[in-house]
């Protein structure tokens, strides 16, 4: 592969194809429990409360997290509208946006192929895209933290530009902060002082632009925690102590794993070209040996970007499987920039790898398996997407003779189209994850000023579907906090609702199948109006 091979007419015809089959299904699928109900609802109640300052779930202080993604959603909400699409749409372009630029990255670094490369290696990881299209956090915070990188990067790269390129690195970190907390500013700091003790080189603490990047930094960020601290006294504890320190070294939040399991997600991400991880990997190790406080050296750099941010969550006593997220560009431009060096050594086991993955998917869903049952109106879309996956694979071993590039191009489209298909016809199976099936039929003929009950329980989609918060019966959770600062708006048993039922003139409550057969038998008046396999809309004759 020479820059002469890839001409701008093939990379903006990818860049097209990507942008139209990437935001495909941003409306198709429904909203599920947990987060994108979650972030989806904390973005509407600021668009009807008019409160863009204090974060609100359900009618409850919520700080768990800094207002960012929240505010550009809400934005969405005011130029579009509340829907599925307006509450992914921050997720998806942020994820569009990280491929272009660790694409951009690579090509600035390394050359053209090694950027397309990079582009594509990264909108084929499977749990990149999984990440990308569900409404969480991690992915702006992806974004934002890439664009610190790659700042830093080309900042030490082109000392010319150094200032431009830091205030990049600088706006980029502040806005990761605004994302999803201090992490956002504490991981990219410890990586860039590990490099420097690594490669005992001082030259980069000169191109920090540290003042003015300070002073940008803090323009951005600072307001907003100011403010929320004045008008919330509790806010800085909660946040500063509970949500940063506590959570990483205590288990209470119920997020438990084994100290591998960032490991696996990462082997998953990479597994069509684990062949090439030595090679990727390997000129940064000697790197880190060699040539002390010679010239910055980008591989190493990216390599323990990805390492350390691996090691920190690794070791963290609350694991979510998203978190790792901001490795994966960084991995992208190491394997990218070992595939085009070595064109099409193990190109051969790449391909091998994806056959036997699509086959293995192939077989596992369509086992006569008593699991697979209530799976039934998915398993068909699965099968075309191992199907997929199966012919890209193929395709690799076919291509050997033909361009690395090619080659790769086709491993690429096979994972990349199989976790598209996969992903879309979750749909099929809303109803394990998603309220909108149980109340696509009553939301109408809900009332504005009719009181909705939660008992015993909280789905994170039913607010957003209903365009209201839920009177929360005898279930904390996650509102803990928020219900010890305001608990008038709580009822705190089951017996307390009960009574208050009893007084409505027509109300309804959502609550676990297994509730309302115990209510029931209690001889609570309740008439059945939607059930789905876990929880049952329920109506006050």
């Amino acid at each position: 592969m020479n820059e002469s091979s890839t001409p701008r007419s093939l990379i903006l015809l990818l860049i097209s194809f990507l942008a139209i089959t990437w935001f495909a299904d941003i409306q198709f699928r429904d909203l599920t429990h947990t987060d994108e109900g979650r972030y989806g609802e904390i973005a509407r109640e600021m668009i009807v409360s008019g409160d863009w300052l204090t974060p609100r779930l359900n009618g409850f202080k919520y700080f768990e997290k800094p207002p960012l993604h929240y505010w550009i959603t809400a934005s969405a909400y005011k130029v579009f509208g509340i829907h599925n699409w307006t509450a992914r749409l921050w997720t998806e372009l942020s994820g569009f946006l990280t491929i272009l630029l660790t694409a951009y990255a690579g090509y600035r670094l390394f050359n053209r192929e090694t950027g397309l490369l990079a582009g594509m290696l990264l909108a084929a990881n499977i749990y990149f895209y999984l990440v990308a299209h569900i409404n969480v956090l991690d992915m702006g915070l992806t974004f934002f933290m890439t664009l610190t990188l790659v700042g830093f990067l080309l900042a030490q790269t082109d000392p010319t530009q150094y200032k431009k390129w830091m205030l990049l690195a600088w706006a980029g970190a502040a806005l990761a902060l605004l994302s999803k907390g201090l992490m956002a500013v504490v991981l990219p700091g410890a990586v860039f002082v590990l490099y420097s003790l690594i490669r005992r080189d001082l030259a980069i603490w000169k191109r920090l632009y540290f003042w003015p990047g300070l002073a940008l930094f803090l323009l951005i960020s600072a307001p907003w925690f100011v403010m929320v601290s004045m008008a919330n006294p509790e806010f800085p504890h909660f946040f500063f102590i509970h949500e940063h320190f506590e959570r990483f070294l205590s288990k209470g939040h119920q997020r438990v794993e084994p100290w591998w399991f960032f490991l696996a997600f990462t082997i998953m991400a990479l597994l069509p070209w684990l062949p090439q991880s030595w090679r990727s990997l390997k000129p940064a190790l000697s790197s880190s040996n060699s040539d002390q406080g010679k010239a910055f050296d980008p591989g190493l750099f990216l390599l323990i970007w990805a390492g350390f941010i691996l090691l920190f969550f690794s070791i963290s006593s609350s694991k979510l499987p998203h978190y790792i997220a901001p490795i994966m560009p960084a991995l992208a431009l190491l394997f990218a920039n070992a595939l085009w060096r070595d064109q099409h050594r193990g190109l051969n086991i790449s391909s091998g790898i994806t056959v036997l993955a699509g086959l293995i998917g192939l077989v596992s869903v369509s086992l006569d398996h008593p699991k697979l049952e209530e799976l039934s109106a998915w398993l068909p879309w699965m099968r075309i997407g191992f199907a997929l996956l199966f012919l890209g694979g193929l395709g690799g071993l076919i291509l050997r003779h033909r361009s690395a590039l090619l080659r790769i191009s086709s491993i690429c489209l096979g994972w990349y189209l199989s976790v598209m298909f996969i992903l879309a016809a979750t749909q099929t199976v809303s109803e394990m994850r998603s309220a909108w099936p149980l109340l696509r039929d009553h939301v109408e003929t809900i009332e504005p000023g009719v009181p909705v009950y939660s008992v015993e329980y909280y789905q994170q989609t039913i607010p957003f579907y209903l365009n209201r918060t839920l009177k929360l019966v005898q279930y904390e959770g996650e509102l803990a906090f928020g219900i010890a600062q305001e608990p008038e708006k709580y009822i705190p048993t089951t017996e307390g609702f009960e009574a208050l039922w009893q007084m409505e003139d027509r109300a309804f409550a959502v609550m676990k199948t297994d509730t309302y057969e115990r209510l029931k038998q209690k001889g609570l008046p309740m008439i059945e109006r939607s059930r789905d396999r876990h929880q049952v809309l329920v109506e006050r004759p």
